[in-house]
């Protein structure tokens, strides 16, 4: 738990860590207070704000974009037009990576879309999923 603290700048907050927290979820709680991190819909309208840094491998930029659906799940028990979450909250599926990988060729440039249909044609027919293909 020392080691978590130490990566917070300032001290009360490494003492809340070192003296309340028992468990790694403590800590997590902790966190999402300090930097109120709590996921809604509006959290999830950040994946629009999310720009291909050209410093980043694609790979690494594709990762982002995944690493935040996960991060924005629907949690447990929510129910809407007929769909529900479920106990555990929605998990990532194919259908989700392949959604990622689209925003991901539109925000690396949007001419990739028409190319990949054209370049890749015989893997989709095939099956193949984007997210397949992407790796």
């Amino acid at each position: 738990m020392s080691h978590v603290a130490s990566f917070l700048p300032e001290p009360f907050w490494n003492h809340r860590i070192m003296e309340r927290s028992k468990c790694m979820e403590d800590i997590w709680e902790t966190f999402n207070y300090i930097f109120s991190v709590e996921t809604s819909a509006e959290s999830f309208l950040d994946l629009a704000l999310i720009e291909y840094n050209s410093t980043e491998s694609h790979h690494c930029f594709l990762a982002r974009i995944i690493y935040h659906i996960e991060n924005n799940k629907c949690p447990p028990k929510k129910t809407f037009d007929g769909l529900d979450s479920g106990e555990n909250g929605d998990s990532m599926n194919i259908t989700m990576m392949d959604l990622a990988v689209t925003c991901w060729l539109e925000k690396i440039d949007k001419c990739l879309i028409h190319q990949v249909k054209i370049e890749y044609a015989i893997q989709i027919k095939e099956g193949k999923r984007l997210f397949e293909l992407s790796s």
